[in-house]
């Protein structure tokens, strides 16, 4: 029986169709190089799945510096003063909560399972927000690289569990990124993807 119900955040708890748009036109808007945004992406593909252990924030800005040519100051500025809080904005005006998910949320916790949030992204709080969820509906609020990787590193997920103190095989990782998310079952936690998720009983 699963206790323990781990989600993703970015296109799992909403459906983000349409964000990476909108981001564009944010950014050509406030006068931001479209460069950062396209940059931002490869470089986090490219270190996703490492599995040192030591691959974090500061991994990214690195890579992020060395491909655009901008200081480490410049590119942690742009990603943590516009990128985040102009992602943030985005999905509280335009990216609701998938239909249903709080009622599950809300069945969980009656019954005693635990929620986490997993995500490779950080302001995770202030995403929830956005969604209309309250933070303390989850046990845990964990982004990927403070716990030393990107999905789908295994260390990811080895440090999820012992954060919660779950055994793997008690959880369910729930995710819209197979080949992300669904690196949780490399240490034996059992992956669904979200609109499977939403479709079944779980």
């Amino acid at each position: 029986m699963t206790t323990t119900y781990i989600f993703d955040l970015d296109g799992t708890l909403y459906n983000r169709k349409g964000l990476k748009k909108r981001m564009i036109l944010r950014s050509i808007a406030a006068g931001r190089p479209l460069s950062m945004l396209a940059c931002e992406r490869s470089c986090r593909r490219a270190i996703s799945g490492i599995d040192t252990g030591t691959i974090g924030y500061e991994t990214l800005f690195e890579a992020m510096s060395h491909k655009s040519g901008k200081s480490i100051e410049k590119v942690r500025d742009w990603y943590n003063n516009w990128y985040m809080p102009t992602m943030v904005d985005e999905i509280g005006k335009h990216f609701p909560l998938r239909e249903g998910l709080m009622e599950r949320f809300l069945s969980y916790r009656q019954r005693g399972a635990k929620l986490a949030i997993l995500s490779d992204y950080g302001c995770i709080r202030e995403k929830l927000n956005a969604l209309g969820v309250e933070s303390n509906l989850f046990d845990e609020l964990l982004d990927a690289p403070s716990l030393g990787g990107y999905k789908p590193a295994p260390c990811v997920f080895k440090t999820t569990l012992e954060i919660l103190g779950s055994k793997p095989e008690d959880c369910l990782m729930i995710g819209d990124r197979p080949e992300r998310d669904g690196g949780s079952v490399k240490v034996g936690i059992p992956f669904a993807e979200i609109e499977d998720f939403m479709k079944g009983s779980y």
